[in-house]
């Protein structure tokens, strides 16, 4: 197989966007066609046989042919799920649809030899998310199957070269000790995604908290990767009452193995010293907030890292900005073009890298690093989880996944 046939599942905000930033939209469909050299968009579905309609006709499908539009299948309704997955020249299915029916249309895609890749978070719950992890292993991972999850956040250039700094709490910058997380949700009543019935009157915990700030797990953890956080301590409340059942997270987290060695000049000190000799305890937050709306839908996201020896600031939007400040020469050096004044700007493009590292997977053209596989997304979910049951008691993150 050198292309890869797609049918994309699903036909709403997700699937369609144009026009994206890194936190409003996950463009698809633009995504797709621009990986046209591995990939060819064969079928469409959706429950409704006017939103495919709408969609084709479109101008997200605006850079095709009037035949290669006439060659996109329609697809509505359960008959029709069933009928495209009996198509034997369709390879793989990217799934676009609520977040409770994604486990089940996973299942069926798997079943029928597809390989999968579908949207964040990987389930409505934990509880979900590993049976559905699980049977995958167990059943249809042996048989050469790939299924990733789609989290944008995760292949941002500008998130991986964050990540590149902070290296594990190991690199210029020094350790970071512990997480200071503020997740606040803001979503204009009326607006199209608040306008989404799915969203509106969610089935699953945290509503808009879970389907919008899991990618601020999903950045956490490629940030601070190795050094991300097992335990936590979380609230929840809600503030603006048409984005319920919750809106906000305050949170403090820590990984307890993580310790620090000396720095700085030598000098003498009490051997009684709390810390140990040479070993002050540096500091460090990750703070995201999508309150304080920049544009009518969200506000793009912020990342602060504050280490001994400087701080990460990670802007993001139509694209992300990268800023080091320090006064450390070294580190200045060290990070290049990050330590400027206006930073180091990477356009935002992790949705088109999700769906071609997900095709270059299948066609055996793989990555080295796998950021998409089913357990990374489930260490998510167990942070927005652990954050919304916590109730002020510690959450043990390594028990959940």
């Amino acid at each position: 197989m050198s292309k890869l046939n797609v049918a994309l599942l699903g036909a709403g905000i997700f699937a369609t966007e144009g026009k994206y930033t890194a936190s409003i939209a996950h463009p698809h469909v633009p995504a797709i066609l621009k990986a046209s050299s591995t990939i060819s968009l064969v079928a469409i579905y959706s429950r409704s046989p006017s939103s495919v309609e709408k969609l084709v006709s479109s101008d997200a499908l605006s850079s095709l042919s009037q035949d290669a539009r006439d060659n996109i299948k329609q697809y509505s309704g359960d008959n029709g799920l069933q009928e495209l997955l009996k198509r034997d020249d369709i390879h793989a299915v990217v799934v676009a649809l609520p977040i409770s029916k994604q486990p089940e249309i996973i299942l069926q895609c798997l079943k029928a030899g597809k390989h999968v890749l579908s949207e964040k978070p990987i389930g409505k719950d934990l509880k979900t998310a590993h049976e559905l992890i699980n049977q995958y292993e167990k059943d249809f991972a042996p048989k050469g199957l790939v299924w990733r999850v789609a989290e944008n956040f995760a292949h941002e250039p500008g998130i991986l070269r964050a990540s590149e700094i902070i290296a594990n709490g190991s690199g210029p910058l020094g350790p970071v000790l512990f997480y200071d997380l503020k997740m606040v949700i803001h979503v204009a009543s009326g607006k199209k995604y608040h306008a989404t019935e799915w969203r509106n009157v969610p089935d699953y915990q945290g509503g808009f908290l879970l389907d919008g700030c899991v990618h601020a797990a999903a950045a956490l953890r490629v940030v601070a990767a190795d050094a991300k956080p097992s335990q936590v301590v979380a609230f929840k409340s809600l503030n603006r009452t048409h984005v319920g059942p919750h809106d906000t997270i305050v949170a403090i987290a820590s990984n307890p193995s993580l310790t620090t060695s000396p720095h700085g000049p030598e000098f003498p000190q009490p051997t009684i010293a709390p810390q140990g000799i040479g070993k002050s305890m540096p500091t460090g937050t990750i703070t995201f907030s999508f309150a304080n709306p920049r544009t009518p839908d969200f506000r793009p996201p912020s990342l602060t890292v504050t280490c001994v020896n400087g701080v990460v600031r990670l802007e993001g939007g139509k694209d992300w900005t990268v800023k080091v400040e320090t006064e450390d020469e070294a580190v200045q050096k060290s990070v290049g073009a990050a330590a400027s004044a206006q930073g180091q700007a990477f356009p935002s493009s992790g949705v088109e890298e999700e769906v071609a590292q997900f095709a270059r997977a299948v066609l055996k053209q793989g990555d080295k690093v796998n950021r998409a596989e089913p357990r990374a997304a489930l260490w998510d979910l167990a942070l927005l989880e652990g954050c919304l049951t916590s109730d002020g008691n510690l959450v043990d993150l390594t028990k959940l996944v």
